[in-house]
């Protein structure tokens, strides 16, 4: 088979892959050099050739053509440095390198054949932006930032400006918001709609005059269903990240929140960071001594802290505590006592506040829910059973556990004065 063809069925093969992947990684890779979409592709290749046990002979003219094709493509000659891929190729398949098994052959060709077809994926609608960052000024002037400036594109870190305040990003086509940030201290953004084939230069004008505050999701990693439990024997905030948390080296304040806006309770001295950059209650009994003192209803927890890189994170948590629990029990009504109560879906939702508990019933038609807070606290099931709607609903007042008989009344049970329910004192529950 002749190098070409050989070449066309490969890489043929491997073409939507890799403009795929191009694509995500023009999104979650550094650009240093003129091609970030395709520094995995470069690393797959180097870690190839380094694991083939070539001859040395070998190893060094393909190693070198890889290089050479890398850097050529960071200068931004990619005509030059596809060829210089093709040579590679065209070595791994003449049979100079037939004593390499076939296995190690196809996985170099892979490798140095996805690279050649990632360098080459300018005519797929890529654009080159070559950025300039500087800081506005009171009198309209503006100077330059230097380095560390972080670039984002549509919320993904991609560079860091170079000691210049310049850096260049190769990107697919389309509309991208560029926003550049220096940690906690400037911000700027762009929309820019990007034509295919674009070579663009960019300013993008940073305001020093105000804190840069990251608004990732706070989580309160023992909240469950809104609820916080008031025997919690752990309490955890962290940051969320599309991946996981976001590693803290400190914490700034940590409030609660006064629910009518006046001053918030300070709890940060009760709050350590842990190994994994976690905010970490260390004081358990005082912290949960000043919740329970919180006037019953939301509780809002205001949470600031900082990572290694200076970047400054704050937001805000709500939940409700949970006092007390709920034994429920679904009855038949008078009209069909042969109803079953059992797998019903009963929906119990604390009124005036998004709190809602779903459970099935079991066969015998009960439910339990835990970790109630107090309030007025509504019910509602229904079930359709010979021929008929049946609904089992009502409200109570919570003050503390309770067991509820709830009746699947039927329209002529609500008409003959049947009670939706009844209730008391809970055996089991406080």
């Amino acid at each position: 088979m002749s190098m070409k063809n050989m070449l066309r069925g490969w890489l043929g093969r491997k073409r939507s892959l890799l403009i795929a992947a191009a694509l995500v990684l023009s999104m979650a890779v550094p650009a240093a050099l003129a091609s970030p979409i395709c520094e995995g592709e470069y690393q797959e290749a180097l870690a190839a050739l380094a694991g083939a046990h070539l001859d040395r002979g070998s190893h060094q003219k393909i190693d070198s053509h890889v290089q050479n094709a890398w850097h050529m493509s960071s200068r931004g000659n990619k005509e030059a440095s596809v060829h210089q891929l093709d040579v590679a190729l065209r070595q791994l398949a003449s049979p100079a390198t037939k004593r390499i098994s076939a296995d190690v052959r196809e996985q170099l060709l892979g490798t140095v054949g996805a690279l050649r077809n990632c360098l080459d994926l300018e005519d797929e609608g890529l654009v080159t932006l070559a950025i300039t960052t500087v800081y506005a000024s009171d009198d309209g002037s503006t100077r330059p930032t230097g380095a560390g400036v972080y670039l984002r594109v549509n919320g993904q870190t991609v560079a860091q400006t170079d000691v210049n305040s310049r850096t260049n990003l190769t990107l697919p086509a389309g509309r991208i918001e560029l926003v550049g940030v220096v940690p906690s201290t400037a911000i700027g953004s762009q929309l820019l709609d990007l034509q295919p084939g674009d070579w663009r230069e960019v300013t993008l004008v940073l305001d020093d005059t105000k804190e840069v505050v990251e608004g990732n999701e706070l989580v309160l990693q023992q909240r469950t269903e809104g609820i916080l439990a008031d025997t919690f024997d752990a309490f955890v905030l962290a940051f969320a990240t599309n991946d996981g948390v976001q590693p803290l080296s400190g914490i700034d304040f940590i409030h609660i929140e006064h629910p009518q806006g006046g001053i918030p309770v300070r709890v940060d001295g009760l709050f350590s960071i842990s190994s994994t950059g976690e905010m970490v209650a260390h004081d358990l009994g005082t912290l949960r001594a000043l919740l329970r003192q919180q006037p019953n209803g939301k509780i809002t927890i205001l949470a600031q802290g900082y990572d290694d890189d200076g970047f400054t994170y704050a937001n805000t948590v709500d939940f409700y505590l949970g006092r007390f629990s709920i034994e429920g029990q679904l009855v038949a009504p008078p009209s069909y006592a042969e109803i079953d109560v059992g797998g019903v879906e009963v929906a119990v939702n604390v009124l005036g506040t998004p709190v809602t508990f779903i459970r099935v019933t079991d066969a015998a038609g009960r439910f339990r829910i835990d970790n109630v807070p107090i309030g007025n606290v509504g019910f509602d099931s229904a079930t359709f059973q010979d021929n008929r709607h049946f609904y089992g609903q009502g409200v109570i007042f919570l003050p503390g556990s309770r067991s509820v008989t709830l009746t699947m009344r039927n329209v002529v049970d609500i008409q003959n004065g049947v009670p939706p329910l009844t209730h008391s004192r809970s055996v089991s529950g406080s």
